[in-house]
């Protein structure tokens, strides 16, 4: 019952012009590595990259969305770009 109501909140969730929403979701794993525990806190934020540098602003949907562990640049209508990955290659 509680993921039916985190999912809920999420849908309701929205920023006023400008910010973006950024969902941060949290896991606290059990002795055997089950998930206990979850949740979900909302932010609005005025530049995603400043939060995590993983993070981009889609000004479209409004909200933050991840590039990847190991991107460097990218934009949110082609995602990673450049990764840190791609850039090891290139110099060894």
């Amino acid at each position: 019952m509680k993921s039916t109501n985190v999912l809920l909140v999420m849908k309701a969730c929205t920023c006023t012009p400008r910010l973006s929403l950024l969902v941060v979701m949290a896991f606290l794993l059990g002795f055997l590595g089950d998930i206990s525990n979850r949740w979900v806190t909302n932010y609005c934020v005025p530049d995603c990259p400043t939060v995590n540098f993983q993070m981009i602003n889609n000004p479209l949907l409004g909200r933050c969305e991840f590039l990847g562990f190991y991107c460097m640049t990218g934009n949110y209508k082609q995602g990673c770009i450049k990764s840190y990955l791609e850039e090891g290659k290139a110099n060894s």
